[in-house]
């Protein structure tokens, strides 16, 4: 959250970035932001109109992730 604060980023970007050097898979990543947005604590936001749903919403790479400015 900090390391992003105020950032709009795809997820494939952020995965991408992130995870270097890091012990993490994308599945992991997708399961933490997937979480901060039924939080509220981040936005996330897709070309398409509608999202897809299995169960719990989905996480494509070209998903904006909206990380909120920090207070």
């Amino acid at each position: 959250m900090e390391e992003y604060a105020g950032q709009t980023i795809t997820f494939e970007r952020l995965f991408r970035e992130h995870n270097v050097g890091r012990r993490y898979i994308e599945r992991n990543y997708r399961d933490a932001l997937l979480e901060l947005e039924e939080e509220g604590k981040v936005t996330v936001e897709m070309d398409t109109k509608r999202r897809r749903y299995k169960g719990k919403p989905t996480l494509p790479g070209h998903a904006r992730i909206i990380f909120p400015e920090k207070k």
